[in-house]
């Protein structure tokens, strides 16, 4: 009898993933397109799904002991996602609102099948995969443009201190050596997007800590990115006037440079994460002692 009860269950989470699948299957294809174009901010994306298998990999033997039962909340979430989806395709269309919807309804087939407990436990993992969802280009414009700004105006200010002759027209940067092409990849916006999942992520294991310390965490990769990204607009520029824009602009000096800076970016962060939580390890160890 149980052998049956359970070949029911697997057959149906089984028909239940393909109709999703099939439902979702445009979105996908839309989604794996924005990853891979051409000056995308979401190359990150197709690691995200690994991130969230480890977060609840951590959790596999607490959940092993849970009580397995199927919960009709997740019909109301598969449906309400599913509603989502439509009202997306039919009058929004927007496509964030369907990615969404796709972790909606993949937190609803958990709770669907293993039960409200199961299904608690794995909210958070899941909802980790918000990040693969993309934003609109046209929603990213007046960020990208600001961050952009900014950093090029500290960029020239700096390097005009240094007494480097440079002229910045809309879209071109003059030097003695030639002339560097301003677009849309000088705003800094892919690792901004990448910091502030990582700061999720950080955030997310301290979860015995106060909203507030988390909060701090997520909202300091924005400062972060915009000086990492200075220091790496500086960085091709200086490159660019010493060797030539040939060597500066070439796309290993890009990847290089980007890399680096991509480093000192993660490495102030995790600085900032220790200020964040060492008032709170210092408090804790004279509770202790008191």
């Amino acid at each position: 009898m149980r052998l049956t009860i359970s070949l029911k269950r697997i057959i149906a989470f089984v028909v239940l993933i393909v109709l999703l699948g099939i439902v979702y299957y445009p979105l996908f294809f839309w989604m794996l397109q924005r990853y891979i174009e051409r000056n995308t901010y979401y190359s990150y994306a197709l690691l995200v799904p690994f991130v969230a298998a480890l977060l609840i990999a951590s959790k596999v033997q607490g959940l092993k002991r849970m009580k397995r039962a199927y919960s009709y909340a997740g019909v109301l979430m598969i449906v309400a996602a599913l509603a989502m989806r439509y009202a997306d395709h039919a009058i929004l269309h927007t496509s964030i609102v369907s990615g969404i919807s796709i972790v909606i309804a993949l937190i609803g087939v958990v709770y669907l099948f293993w039960g409200k407990t199961i299904g608690r436990e794995v909210v958070a993992p899941l909802s980790i995969l918000v990040f693969m969802v993309p934003i609109p280009k046209e929603s990213l414009v007046p960020i990208v443009s600001y961050m952009q700004h900014l950093s090029i105006k500290c960029s020239i200010a700096v390097i005009s201190f240094m007494r480097v002759p440079i002229v910045m027209t809309e879209n071109t940067l003059y030097l003695s050596s030639g002339t560097i092409a301003i677009d849309s990849n000088w705003g800094g916006m892919r690792y901004l997007v990448t910091l502030i999942m990582v700061s999720v992520l950080v955030a997310y294991m301290h979860n015995e800590s106060a909203m507030i310390r988390k909060a701090v965490l997520v909202m300091s990769a924005v400062p972060i990115v915009i000086l990492a990204n200075i220091v790496r607009l500086i960085t091709i520029i200086m490159l660019s006037e010493l060797f030539g824009v040939s060597v500066g602009t070439e796309r290993v000096t890009i990847f290089s440079v980007g890399l680096m800076c991509w480093i000192l970016a993660l490495l102030i962060f995790l600085k900032i994460r220790n200020l964040v939580y060492r008032e709170k390890n210092g408090n804790s160890a004279n509770d202790v002692a008191n």
